[in-house]
């Protein structure tokens, strides 16, 4: 059985972002008034779809040991960049 190939997966989402982005830009224009909750929506997908890419990197670095609510940056800064940047000024 075939795995879905994760790189190929985030570019079809980042395809969806696009049309979503372009979907919420033709709603505003059309006078809806539900853009702002579209946008919150778009931002919760693609907050959850980062931490499973930062939890897939995090794995495979050993390094996973942080909450789903932790911010973004921390994530990198404390868990994912050291592996990267040990041993050098």
């Amino acid at each position: 059985m075939a795995t879905e190939d994760p790189y190929d997966r985030g570019y079809m989402d980042g395809g969806t972002a696009a049309w979503l982005s372009l979907l919420t830009t033709c709603l505003r224009e059309l006078g809806r008034d539900d853009v702002r909750r579209w946008q919150k929506e778009l931002l919760i997908k693609e907050r959850e779809e980062a931490i499973l890419a930062l939890r897939h990197i995090c794995n495979y670095i050993g390094d996973n040991d942080w909450p789903d609510d932790l911010y973004l940056r921390d994530i990198i800064d404390k868990y994912i960049a050291p592996h990267f940047f040990s041993g050098k000024e």
